[in-house]
């Protein structure tokens, strides 16, 4: 479309050559720091555009503090653990159960996952790289490093000393694909409405209540859990009624009696605690080891939905078991976990257990206990990574006890500033009050192993957290190649401690730690902290507080997705709350998701993903930066390549034609006096640029990229090119050459964070032409704005005379005169309009003459007006022979110009043009305006009879005239 693609290849050429990269960080060594974390993606999947948004957020911020003369320190960081990677393999290697991958030897999985990890990682460096993000990619932290890991078991030994780690049987989210529980944060990432099974049940009271057999009615979605069925749930202090419904007996609450179908009658109303104890008959008995299907009393019974009566089966509800601990209530767990039914369902044994919903309704429907069956949709969790619909499940899992620094957690995100603003108190802040207690335990393989090992003797069970190989190895009982040392499975599980408690063998559990946990930990864990700046592992926490100040802590500013307040946002938070460190950012940017123009999520599989190097191959690096800048902050983007390529010619090709313009008449203008008003002109677009400098950086300040890239783009098209260079154009004064290349250096130094490739191109032609010293834009400092330069009073007045232009610009279109066509007076009423600045509305609106009148000295209705206001302005629209003349004189100087450009002639190129009419008027002007015509266009005008050559044949008013490109002189 254009070869400003190729231009920014040749810059990328020339940064690398130059290194000015490096050149940005060395001279800055020594200066403040402003510290900035990049969050580590995985590189074992193709970026996507998605990705460029929030690299571009990223690198706005870290050129524009590096630019103010900081030191910016950014190492790239590579996220390697996790179900990501070992979903990959699992396609490769074509299995998808931890049944397989047993068979196939962890060791042998493990090492696949590790090959497979930077499958795409050239792809992330070019795109990085293409785009222009400057990130130290050599010397990059990865999760998956001896060093990396051993941070992340020091910080977890960490808050395993201070108590608040712990083991228990609770009910998780459960992926039975991947075979894992899931945090909640992870949860939070997965939800979407589904279409579940809406089933009302009826459980017969194993005796009459008020001397009538009744039915306890009950509501699920989960159908596949009533097998597991030990108890059913009432409000006690509640209303509940008996209702008689054809030749049935019903017991529900009160508040309820809108889901019954048909008419009833209400037999007996009473409070929800005369139901406990009393016993019902299951609808698939089982062998209990404890009492059980009886009515029970639980304060989460919900009244906004179901029937007030909840059906409690304790292997597959937090609340569920909780009540079952409470009340002494048997446990059935008859799921395996791959989500199939064992073998005691004998009906379904086998079986996965949503799949086997319609068939249990068939089964209860002809045993007569449902009373109503339909489907809801609603929202449900699915898991985040293979999109397998999540159960709850009832099993031993690890936990961080982040409950207990949950006022800590929102204090301390009450000091950091989120953009936008709403996200701190809304859906970050919303997240932390409802916070649960973390399970960091993943029943895995590719991970950080969970650094406990355990007594194994059954009378002793001591468990003990290791915090270092060198704790490690001084505690292990065998030898060890500690030098080919691989901290992951299956080689950590071989290794076993001595029992301090018992002298017994101390295995390592399992389980690996949730892959959050790693990128959480990346402050620390990115510079080998602390073991990379103490010999012994320090355990004084004041030394820790001393030796924190030696590392970057805590980050300045960081960005990513709306998805990462339940994901990196959180976890840093929570981990550097839990070491008492406070917050582990200051200022953070929110960015919203990327969806298809369509509004749907970009997948292979709908053939909609957009890639980013595609987009840049087409329009270049910095259209797509500034396309996400424009785009509303904090919401989802559609993203529309049509609006890419407005914002590519809108502001990419403007600036270059701006910069084009420059280098093309630079040193050839005479040096003349001009009037006041383009004077003015100058001085006003210098206050201008002050004016939005000011602005700018208020709002880069404040993290406000948007506010701020909105303001650069408008600047430059709506006063730079559109006013100021369009009413500069035919000036031709060293004056206007000066002011003109001291606002396009600045203007290339205001965009160079934004827009880094074409602020390079103008700065580096700029450069040659003005001697600058600066080998490259992005080794300037950031532009301030100077109160010698700022005339507010000027822009205010100036303001008012574009107002002006646009009032006589809607009378023009009123009036259908084109602006090429010359009128005779325009007047203009208004007490802050500037006389000496009014020739610039002549000259815009192609006036003759345009003069100032007060109140009384209106025109005549002849005239057009309009107001806005406090501004008058007054149209004279009457077309007088000689006007016409002149419209037709610039329509054809206009169409000649049209030829050169199609010729893609440069501007001093000379070249005859044939001209052919047989109009008299249209013969006149061209006679009568021959010198004009040839000096304006650098051609000269040939007339001919015939014209065979390729012409264009123009009509004015009906009067017509062939041009055609003739020859070049």
């Amino acid at each position: 479309m254009s070869h400003i693609p190729e231009l920014e290849k040749k810059i990328l050429d020339f940064w690398e050559k130059e290194r000015i990269f490096e050149k940005s960080l060395a001279q800055r060594q020594g200066r403040p720091s402003f510290v900035f974390y990049e969050g580590p993606p995985f590189a074992n999947a193709r970026p996507g555009i998605h990705h460029v948004l929030a690299r571009a957020f990223k690198d706005v911020i870290i050129r524009y503090k590096t630019m103010q003369g900081y030191y910016v320190p950014r190492k790239a960081g590579w996220d390697t653990h996790g179900l990501p990677v070992e979903m990959q393999v699992e396609k490769e290697l074509g299995i998808s159960s931890k049944p397989e991958i047993e068979k196939l030897g962890i060791g042998e999985f493990i090492r696949r996952c590790r090959e497979s990890i930077f499958t795409f990682k050239k792809e992330w460096e070019e795109m990085t790289k293409r785009m222009g993000y400057w990130l130290d990619l050599k010397n990059a932290y990865i999760t998956c490093s001896n060093q990396y890991i051993e941070s992340v078991w020091w910080i977890f030994q960490q808050i395993w000393q201070k108590g608040l780690v712990y083991q228990d049987y609770k009910v998780v989210p459960y992926c039975p694909r991947c075979g894992t529980s899931l945090s909640d944060h992870e949860v939070a990432l997965g939800y979407r409405d589904a279409t579940d099974p809406s089933l009302f049940v009826k459980f017969p009271l194993q005796k009459p209540l008020f001397g009538r057999s009744s039915f306890l009615l009950v509501w699920t979605t989960t159908p596949w859990t009533l097998p597991a069925n030990t108890a059913l749930a009432i409000a006690p202090d509640e209303q509940y009624l008996q209702v008689r419904q054809k030749d049935e007996t019903f017991i529900l609450a009160k508040k309820r009696v809108s889901v019954l179908k048909g008419e009833y009658q209400p037999l007996k109303e009473f409070l929800g605690k005369e139901l406990i104890g009393l016993h019902y008959q299951p609808l698939y008995p089982a062998k209990l080891d404890k009492q059980g299907y009886r009515v029970v009393g639980a304060d989460f019974v919900n009244l906004e939905e179901g029937t007030g009566i909840v059906h409690i089966a304790p292997a597959f509800g937090a609340e569920d078991l909780q009540l079952a601990k409470k009340e002494d209530l048997p446990i059935i767990l008859n799921v395996d976990e791959e989500g199939r039914f064992k073998e005691e369902v004998k009906a379904w044994a086998g079986r996965f257990v949503k799949e086997a919903d319609e068939e249990l309704i068939s089964d209860l429907t002809r045993k007569d206990r449902v009373y109503d069956a339909g489907v809801i949709t609603h929202p449900y969790p699915f898991c985040w990574r293979c999109d397998t619909p999540l159960l709850y499940y009832a099993k031993d899992s690890w936990y961080v006890k982040t409950t207990a620094v949950k006022e800590k957690m929102l204090q301390a995100n009450q000091r950091i500033n989120w953009i936008p603003a709403y996200i701190k108190d809304g859906r970050f802040g919303n997240w932390l009050k409802e916070n649960v207690d973390w399970a960091v335990s993943r029943e895995r393989y590719w991970g950080t192993p969970l650094p406990i090992w355990e007594c194994q003797a059954k009378n002793c069970r001591q468990k003990l957290c290791i915090g270092s190989i060198k704790e490690l190895r001084e505690r292990a009982i065998e030898p060890f190649d500690w030098e080919k040392l691989d901290l992951h499975r299956p080689a950590i599980d071989a290794i076993f401690l001595r029992c301090p408690s018992c002298g017994g063998l101390m295995q390592r559990v399992k389980e690996v730690l949730d892959c959050w946990f790693d990128s959480g930990s990346m402050p620390l864990a990115q510079e080998h902290f602390p073991f990379a700046l103490v010999q012994k592992q320090e355990q004084d926490p004041k030394e820790l507080k001393r030796l924190m100040k030696r590392i970057p802590f805590p980050a300045d500013f960081i960005a990513e997705g709306i998805d990462q307040t339940r994901g990196w946002f959180y976890t840093l938070l929570a981990i550097s709350t839990l070491l008492d460190l406070g917050p582990a950012y200051e200022n953070v940017i929110s960015l919203g998701l990327v969806l298809d123009e369509k509004g749907q999520k970009m997948s292979k599989s709908k053939g909609n993903i957009v890639l980013p190097m595609e987009m840049m191959e087409r329009y270049g690096a910095d259209a797509v930066r500034l396309y996400f800048y424009l785009a509303p902050l904090g919401e989802t983007i559609r993203f529309s390549e049509k609006d890419l390529v407005a914002v590519f010619r809108k502001f990419t090709l403007t600036l270059y034609h701006c910069f084009a313009f420059y280098q093309t008449y630079f040193g050839n203008m005479p040096n003349k006096t001009e009037t006041v008003g383009y004077q003015l002109l100058d001085k006003w677009i210098v206050s201008r640029l002050h004016e939005v400098t000011a602005q700018i950086t208020d709002y880069l300040e404040s993290f406000e990229v948007t506010k701020a890239a909105r303001l650069l783009y408008d600047f430059l098209i709506f006063d730079l090119s559109n006013w100021y260079l369009r009413r500069s154009r035919k000036r031709g004064s060293v004056n206007f050459q000066k002011t003109f290349g001291r606002i396009l250096l600045d203007v290339s130094r205001l965009s160079a964070p934004f827009a880094p490739f074409i602020s390079e191109i103008v700065y580096q032609g700029i450069r040659d032409k003005q001697s600058l010293e600066a080998g490259s834009v992005h080794l300037l400092d950031w532009p301030v704005s100077q109160k010698a330069h700022l005339d507010h009073d000027l822009n205010q007045k100036m303001e008012v005379i574009r107002q002006i232009c646009e009032l006589g610009l809607s009378l023009r279109a009123q009036a259908g005169i084109k602006v090429r066509q010359p009128l005779a007076e325009m007047k203009v009423k208004g007490e802050k309009v500037d006389s000496s600045l009014l020739e610039l509305v002549a000259d815009e609106l192609n006036l003759k003459k345009v003069t100032l009148v007060v109140k009384g000295e209106e025109p005549s209705q002849d005239w057009l007006s309009a107001k806005q206001d406090d501004l008058a302005v007054f149209l004279n629209c009457h077309l007088s022979p000689l006007l016409k003349r002149e419209g037709y004189l610039r329509e054809m100087i206009r169409w000649i110009q049209e030829i050169r450009k199609e010729a893609r002639l440069q501007p001093n190129e000379k070249v005859s043009i044939f001209w052919q009419t047989d109009d008299k008027d249209l013969l006149d002007v061209v006679q009568s305006f021959k010198n004009q015509i040839e000096k304006e266009t650098k051609t000269v005008l040939q007339q001919r009879q015939t014209i065979s050559s390729t012409k264009k044949e123009i009509n004015l008013d009906d009067k017509r005239i062939i041009l055609a490109f003739g020859e070049r002189l």
